[in-house]
């Protein structure tokens, strides 16, 4: 009865366990790798911050015409030892309001800063996603990797029987034994250090997902390749060059460098309105509060407004600092002007050398797929002329090699498709999505 109820427990006890095992695996798909790595990126929390400051900014960019306010209120005590101490009090308020030519265009500045961080923040969310997505693939290949290896292990495991049995019956040289036998034991170490290279690229995939312990972690999806029919470079160039991010910011930079010598030319050059009122509230000094007086307030009320007109006069004067300010000015816009050129230049290269990869890739998976085709047909061949006695032991060995080799070049062939598709889509600015409906016919590989 002691021994039923403690295998009960044990059972018992094996199977929570094993429930709670399996609740603690957690499966991902890209777009689940997708979110996790827009909530929890650091990069993209920083710019996300920059963002809401720029926006909450632009938004309260009325705030421009507020006048500044000031207060302040003081209690004194007059006395010299031979009489009674006085005490007095005064308290005052006041509001100053400036405007200059400047005010429209730092008004603007703070709009531009805005879709500054806007363009910025979206171009670090492309790339993050773009990275990560073939960070992902990439993954998913070296699954299959591990999957080619073992598959390769199983069949030099069977030749390895096979001739071991050839041997025991004196069918198989000695040589022939051993050297199928090293040829099956030495895949295992591959295996291995494939595994470790995974369970490791797998640990840094998951800390930029936000996951710190990845040893449950699974990667659900596989690699799905659609042919994509680009137009001509010239027609991407003209409808997407400047869509990209880069060529959208090197514009807007030139934008802010002349906001920027707006605001310091109508500072330097243009007069300035100040606007300006102070009230001050006191004891009356003519009131005296041991002496009864009628027609006097005790309580003393001033105001006091002004209106001042600055005029800068230094600028006007070659070589002062405003004077040198306003052409070092004139020289930043145009270097901005220079760097948004070659930021162009190197897009159109860029968008044109993606093409010519994506193409060029494509192509090369054709050709993987045949090699693949005639190494297995091939080692198929060669089994058959191994067990009829035909085929040697070596021969045979060397078509599992080719055939394995093939079946490896083939997948990198296909990763690197992937992975150019997500840098020809990026290139142009456009959602992976957005990128096969828009360019893809439907044949996959």
């Amino acid at each position: 009865m002691i021994k039923k109820s403690l295998l009960f427990l044990f059972l018992f006890e094996f199977a929570i366990f094993s429930i709670f095992s399996q609740e603690q695996k957690t499966e991902i798909t890209i777009e689940d790798a997708i979110e996790l790595v827009k909530a929890n990126n650091p990069e993209l929390k920083k710019q996300k911050l920059n963002l809401e400051d720029a926006k909450r900014t632009s938004e309260n960019r009325w705030n421009k015409f507020l006048p500044n306010l000031s207060a302040n209120a003081s209690v004194s005590n007059g006395h010299d030892f031979a009489q009674s101490s006085n005490w007095n009090w005064k308290a005052g308020a006041g509001a100053s309001l400036s405007f200059s030519f400047g005010l429209p265009a730092t008004i603007q500045q703070a709009k531009l800063n805005y879709l500054i961080e806007q363009t910025n923040y979206e171009k670090l969310e492309s790339q993050t996603i773009s990275e990560v997505s073939t960070k992902f693939y990439s993954l998913i290949a070296e699954q299959q990797n591990i999957q080619i290896l073992k598959e390769s292990q199983k069949l030099a495991k069977n030749v390895y029987e096979q001739t071991l049995r050839n041997y025991n019956n004196g069918l198989a040289s000695e040589l022939d034994m051993l050297k199928s036998q090293y040829s099956y034991l030495s895949i295992e170490p591959q295996i291995q250090q494939a595994q470790t290279s995974y369970q490791n690229n797998l640990a840094n995939f998951g800390l930029k997902l936000g996951i710190e312990d990845t040893s449950n972690l699974t990667l659900k999806g596989e690699l799905q390749l659609e042919k994509v029919n680009l137009p001509s470079t010239e027609e991407l160039i003209t409808n997407y060059l400047e869509k990209r991010h880069d060529v959208i910011l090197s514009e807007l930079s030139i934008k802010q460098q002349e906001l920027a010598s707006k605001i310091q030319k109508a500072g330097s050059k243009l007069p300035s309105l100040n606007l300006s009122e102070n009230l001050s509230l006191g004891q009356n000094p003519l009131y005296n509060s041991e002496v009864q007086q009628e027609g006097i307030n005790p309580i003393s009320i001033n105001g006091n407004f002004s209106v001042g007109i600055s005029i800068p006069i230094s600028s006007w004067i070659p070589g002062s600092q405003d004077n040198l300010k306003e052409k070092s000015n004139q020289n930043a816009i145009t270097k901005a002007e220079i760097t948004s050129a070659e930021t162009k230049k190197t897009a159109k290269n860029d968008i044109e050398n993606k093409v010519l990869e994506l193409n060029r890739l494509w192509n090369i998976i054709d050709v993987s797929k045949l090699n693949v085709s005639i190494a297995s047909r091939s080692y198929e061949l060669a089994q058959d002329g191994y067990r009829a006695g035909l085929v040697s032991q070596t021969d045979l060995e060397t078509t599992r090699q080719q055939m394995v080799n093939a079946q490896l070049s083939h997948l990198q062939s296909q990763i690197k498709y992937l992975s150019a598709a997500y840098d020809t889509a990026y290139a142009i600015n456009m959602p992976i999505e957005e990128f096969y409906k828009t360019f893809g016919n439907q044949e996959k590989k």
